[in-house]
């Protein structure tokens, strides 16, 4: 029998959470606003579970405020597929503050 491999969070440094996030499993996900100067008006923040996560525990997403979405990429992929409702609570927060 294999053990499940757990993934750690990795907390960027100098930089105060914007929001806490629950997923299914009621691990607390930290929400990271990278920077104040956004790139092509895209807004960058970091995602990381404050426990070991089962998939992924650090996600690099990006919300464009003029268009209403995280880019197209492998993390927002990932999150969609193995953590929904994690997503929603994040999509929540982003459309609602940012």
């Amino acid at each position: 029998m294999t053990k499940a491999h757990r993934f750690k969070g990795r907390h960027p440094k100098g930089v105060e959470p914007v929001a806490t996030l629950h997923d299914d499993g009621d691990n607390e996900w930290f929400l990271y606003r990278l920077s104040e100067r956004d790139s092509n008006s895209w807004q960058n923040y970091k995602l990381v579970a404050a426990r070991c996560a089962a998939h992924k525990a650090n996600y690099w997403l990006a919300w464009s405020p003029s268009q209403l979405r995280l880019a197209d990429s492998k993390a927002s992929h990932a999150l969609s597929v193995h953590m929904p409702e994690l997503l929603s609570g994040l999509m929540a927060y982003i459309e609602f503050c940012a």
